[in-house]
């Protein structure tokens, strides 16, 4: 999840940072299922972003808002990307 934070903050987008998480998941073993089953590795989420339920899209979409927030909101980023200083 750090690293898909950190590619939202250069300006990754809800459904790459689904991407993201989707190929973290595969890489480790992951596969689709109904629900999300520790043992089996199966997860509902490892889906393409167009078949992702709203409610689940709504969540990257969500967690970029959130970032981009804190990003504004911390002095040293805000500072050096404050568009009056152009």
């Amino acid at each position: 999840m750090v690293d898909v934070t950190r590619r939202c903050m250069v300006g990754a987008t809800p459904e790459q940072m689904h991407a993201l998480c989707v190929q973290h998941y595969s890489a480790h073993g992951w596969t689709y299922g109904p629900q999300k089953n520790w043992e089996t590795k199966q997860h509902p989420n490892i889906l393409a972003w167009q078949h992702l339920p709203v409610r689940y899209q709504a969540r990257f979409k969500l967690w970029q808002t959130i970032v981009m927030t804190l990003m504004l909101e911390t002095r040293d980023y805000s500072a050096s990307h404050d568009p009056s200083r152009s």
